[in-house]
This record gives structure tokens, C-alpha cells and sequence, in this order.
């Protein structure tokens, strides 16, 4: 018994993909496939194989293959197409668990007939419990960071239908911010260190190259973080990193928290910016009320 996956990459109209870029976003993408049949079933043993697609896409086409010796079970094969799927998904949130097996399959309606409702349910539970639960987070976020090497490639997007375009495509715009969602967290008894993304308000920047910090606005409170993001820096203060001088542009950045415990409470007492990953602003000029704060740290 085996299982059919897409995975489908939208390229720009008369152009070819990067093929180093392509066989490691494939890789990461077997990899993350195969944590995840680990988690669901350990006798699935996963085959990636690689057609190439129409102009102006590519498609990694996947075949799931369980190696019991005893029948197959459906349902595994069929929540891991799922799974794979919602990977690849704009955005799964509006859809409850009454309409989550719908949408994932809605191009094969054959498998309601194949799959009892008791069968559907149990599929729905394994999608949730492994998404919930992040497995094999880290690979799908090198997918992500992978195909955002290449400027041919403008979205990707998941079915279990070989010969057709998913209803579902994430635009490149999404790329870094779905590449970058791990939080790492180094901890002891006095001390510890958090990186994560976060989106931040820019309050003011610093247009020189010195030591000072530029000042964001995040979760309520005002504060200074230290730019060391050299390259986003540099093209910043020459003009060319396109940051607007308004109100309410966003910065998703990859940010590191230092903390110190101060009786028994963890006090902040450094936050540096690693990485700009992404700058945006309002369509529309938008205000918030920031809260009066000391002078800059």
C-alpha cells in the first residue's frame, strides 16, 4: 500500500529552479516526512522521488511506502499525507476539526468513500496532535529557508494530487517568517539566554554606525535593542535596506534576550537583534499610545 504526495514549487513564469537549492529544500523536507512517520508509525519507510513540472513549476512528487509485514494501515499513510499538507498550508486556523479533513483531501473526494467516520476522526486527531506538538519542526523550517535562497521560486504549496496546482500556495513574502519560528532557550540556576522571532514596532533608529541601540516597541513596553545584523546595517544607513521613516513599520527579527534572576524574578538586562529577517509597513498610517520610559539603556 502506498500513499501519493506533491509537493508543488511556483516558480517565476519561464525560469528553472536552482538545483542545489531544490535538493537541499528536498532533503529537509524527506527528513521532516520521515520524523514524523517515526512519530505516527516506525515501520514506515519513505521514498522522495522528483518530476519535474509544467513552466513555471516543480514538483517534488513523494511516495509513502509502509514495510510491516502485515497489512498496511490507511490511516497512518493517510494522516501523514495530512501532515504534510498542512505544512505547506496558507493557514489551517479557520478550519475546525469537522472541516480540517475536507480541506486537506478536497482533491481526492474518492478517500471519504474509502475511510469510515470513525477512521476520519482518528486521521484528524494525529494531524492535530502532530502539529500541536511541532514534530519535525526544524526540518520543515529549512524547507522554508532553503527555497528563499532562490528569487525564481514565488511560493510553495502541498496536495496529494500529482497533476495539479494546490489550492493552497505560501507566497514568498511568508518564507522567512515560517523559517525562523524556533525559540532556544540556555538557561541556569542565575542566568538565561532566549532567542526567538518576534515582530517589533520601530520607535527610532540610529542612522550611524556606532555602538548605541535602536528603540522597539513590543508586547507593551518600549525599549533598546542593539543592531547585529552587520549586512541589514550597512544597507539601512545606505539607503537600500527600504526602511520607510513612518509610523507603524514592523521588523520580524530574530532577537536574543539575556535575563538575570534578581529575587527570584527574571529581569531583562540585554536584548540584541541577530537578524532582521523582514521589513513592513502600514498600507494605511496607523498611531498607538506608547507608555512614557527612561532615557535610552
Amino acid at each position: 500500500m502506498e500513499a501519493t504526495f506533491s509537493l508543488y514549487i511556483d516558480l517565476e513564469s519561464g525560469r528553472v529552479a536552482d538545483l542545489d537549492v531544490v535538493a537541499r529544500a528536498a532533503l529537509a523536507f524527506s527528513a521532516a516526512v520521515r520524523e514524523a512517520a517515526k512519530t505516527i508509525d516506525p515501520f514506515l519507510d519513505i521514498r522522495v522521488e522528483i518530476e519535474s513540472g509544467t513552466e513555471g513549476s516543480l514538483k517534488l512528487n513523494t511516495i509513502f511506502r509502509a514495510i510491516k509485514k502485515l497489512s498496511p494501515n490507511k490511516i497512518t499513510l493517510t494522516a501523514l499525507v495530512g501532515i504534510g499538507i498542512s505544512w505547506f498550508a496558507t493557514d489551517l486556523r479557520q478550519y475546525g476539526m469537522d472541516k480540517l479533513f475536507d480541506h486537506l483531501f478536497k482533491s481526492d473526494p474518492s478517500i471519504n468513500h474509502n475511510i469510515s467516520e470513525n477512521e476520519r476522526k482518528e486521521i484528524i486527531e494525529i494531524v492535530n496532535d502532530i502539529i500541536a506538538k511541532k514534530v519535525a519542526s526544524e526540518f520543515v523550517e529549512q524547507v522554508y529557508r532553503e527555497l528563499d535562497q532562490d528569487d525564481v521560486i514565488k511560493g510553495v504549496g502541498a496536495s496529494k494530487s500529482k497533476g495539479e496546482k494546490p489550492s493552497s500556495i505560501v507566497p514568498k513574502s511568508e518564507f522567512r517568517a515560517r523559517g525562523y519560528n524556533q525559540v532556544i532557550v540556555e538557561e541556569s540556576s542565575e542566568s538565561r539566554t532566549t532567542t526567538a522571532v518576534q515582530t517589533l514596532i520601530l520607535v527610532s533608529p540610529v542612522l550611524a554606525h556606532n555602538n548605541r541601540g535602536w528603540r522597539f516597541f513590543f508586547s507593551g513596553q518600549e525599549f533598546t535593542a542593539k543592531i547585529a545584523d552587520k549586512k541589514f546595517l550597512d544597507e539601512a544607513l545606505a539607503g537600500k535596506a527600504n526602511v520607510p521613516f513612518r509610523e507603524g513599520v514592523h521588523l520580524l527579527v530574530e532577537m536574543k534576550t539575556d535575563e538575570n534572576k534578581e529575587d527570584g524574578v527574571w529581569v531583562v538586562k540585554k536584548r540584541t537583534i541577530l537578524n532582521v529577517i523582514k521589513v513592513s509597513a502600514p498600507a494605511v498610517q496607523q498611531s498607538f499610545k506608547l507608555p512614557l520610559t527612561s532615557d535610552d539603556e
